[in-house]
């Protein structure tokens, strides 16, 4: 008779979803879109605001910010009291970083770029590993973009997000 009660209770609780309506939390970021041409172009100049900052990681004096999908900051921190940002790495679509020796290993989208900064004014590839990664660049929260992915023109690659500001 338990076993009855249970299973009447089961079917009344499914029976009283509402499937046409669907719930979904959107997210408080819109995407940042580029040319699929110009993913690949990476270069390093001179310093610039910060979007959204999702990692960083520090070797000696070294300072490296990643900026979630646009690239890498880099901040010399000799002077603990006076960090000096030196230049911005644009590194279109890297959500991830990591440094071994004086060696930069971030991701550009699909690729792998090995990045030496032993003069860490003057960063440089020395090596470009093609698709190595399988990366879909999702929002910072892990929510659903208002309404975005129907409106994504042709040739465009999503680098990265910005937030909504609520007004």
């Amino acid at each position: 008779m338990k076993y009855i009660f249970y299973i009447l209770f089961m079917f009344l609780g499914f029976s009283c979803v509402d499937r046409d309506r669907v719930f979904v939390q959107e997210s408080n970021y819109r995407p940042i879109l580029m040319d699929n041409e110009r993913v690949n172009d990476c270069e390093f100049k001179n310093s610039q605001n910060n979007n959204i900052i999702t990692q960083t990681k520090a070797i000696d004096s070294f300072l490296f910010l990643l900026d979630y999908g646009l690239g890498v900051h880099f901040v010399d921190i000799s002077d603990v009291n006076v960090p000096k940002k030196v230049g911005f790495f644009s590194i279109p679509a890297c959500i991830d970083i990591d440094i071994k020796n004086k060696t930069l290993y971030v991701n550009n989208l699909n690729d792998l770029l090995l990045i030496d900064f032993t003069t860490f004014s003057q960063p440089k590839i020395i090596k470009r590993e093609k698709k190595v990664f399988s990366i879909n660049i999702n929002t910072p929260d892990g929510l659903i973009p208002k309404s975005v992915f129907n409106k994504i023109p042709e040739n465009t690659t999503i680098i990265s997000y910005e937030s909504i500001k609520k007004k």
